[in-house]
């Protein structure tokens, strides 16, 4: 599991970080129109609510691609909170 989130989601809302922010390898972030092209809905979640059944923190899941996000700020990042079930599935890990 990676990184950590200085919040804690009530009920069934799922937190990872906003897609609508991408960042190159090369640590270039990209927005609106150029970030469209390279736009993912596969996310690692970064925290859950206590009423999570499935979807547990630090698993990789595919939110539905038309949700709309609940988009957040917190320490200057930028966060996305969707409920638990705008999650279309988990993603297993390759062990």
């Amino acid at each position: 599991m990676g990184k950590k989130i200085k919040f804690k989601p009530l009920r069934d809302w799922v937190i990872f970080p906003s897609p609508r922010i991408q960042e190159t390898d090369a640590g270039i972030q990209l927005f609106g129109d150029a970030q469209k092209a390279l736009g993912t809905n596969i996310v690692e979640v970064l925290a859950c609510g206590p009423t999570c059944e499935v979807v547990k923190e630090g698993d990789t899941v595919l939110v539905h691609p038309e949700s709309a996000a609940l988009i957040i700020h917190l320490d200057d990042k930028e966060y996305a909170c969707v409920n638990e079930f705008q999650v279309v599935g988990v993603i297993p890990k390759l062990i």
